[in-house]
């Protein structure tokens, strides 16, 4: 990986950045630690505000500018809209990961769940696993299709859930009969 780059984005908390960092030289990288701190009013607000995400960082960031990395490993509340404007400013070159929760739609990293599911699935089976534990307190919800799909993973037939639309409506949404988890 020496031709190609990794940013390691922090909100300066030893929580967050040590996965980066141990996930970026796990993987080959020897990243650039680049440390964010958003400035009044930006750092009190949720990233989906954050209009000009490059330009509320405060004196106490590293500067971010291009070249843009070719891998960018974030973590951490204050780092996730300077994420999304670095992956746009980079067209899209930049290949984005937010290793906690990022607290915002997951359509605007590069791993899906279902993606990084089907990856854990194949590896617990190689190392001789003959079942999982699929533990979701705390899930708060997301996608419908990607909570169906991850559903159809371990369930052959039935219902998933129900819901209720804003004139009352009801809808019932099933598994897709194509999972690879429980046979």
């Amino acid at each position: 990986m020496r031709d190609k780059t990794c940013w390691v984005l922090s909100d300066r908390k030893p929580g967050h950045e040590n996965p980066c960092l141990g996930l970026a030289e796990a993987i080959g990288f020897d990243p650039t630690l680049k440390r964010v701190c958003a400035r009044a009013p930006w750092s009190r607000l949720p990233p989906q505000l954050w209009f000009a995400p490059l330009l509320a960082l405060g004196q106490r960031s590293d500067p971010l500018a291009p070249p843009w990395p070719d891998l960018l490993l974030a973590a951490g509340r204050q780092t996730v809209a300077p994420s999304i404007a670095i992956r746009r400013r980079s067209r899209g070159r930049t290949f984005t990961v937010q290793v906690l929760d990022p607290a915002v739609r997951l359509d605007r990293f590069d791993r899906s769940v279902l993606e990084r599911l089907h990856a854990a699935i194949a590896e617990l089976r190689e190392q001789g696993a003959r079942g999982l534990i699929l533990d979701l307190r705390g899930n708060t919800g997301g996608l419908v299709e990607t909570a169906i799909a991850v559903v159809s993973e371990f369930v052959p037939e039935g219902l998933v859930f129900r819901s209720r639309n804003a004139d009352g409506s009801e809808e019932e949404h099933e598994v897709t009969g194509e999972g690879t988890a429980y046979d």
